[in-house]
């Protein structure tokens, strides 16, 4: 868990913001189509 965190700390926290506003517009989509 700790070597995870590393990596997303060491990617930069930007990155890592925009990669899981990125992963929860992805589900939005899914739901919805799903839906």
């Amino acid at each position: 868990e700790d070597h995870i965190r590393g990596c997303v700390v060491s990617a930069g926290e930007k990155d890592a913001e925009v990669l899981l506003t990125e992963l929860t517009d992805a589900i939005e989509r899914f739901t919805r189509s799903v839906g």
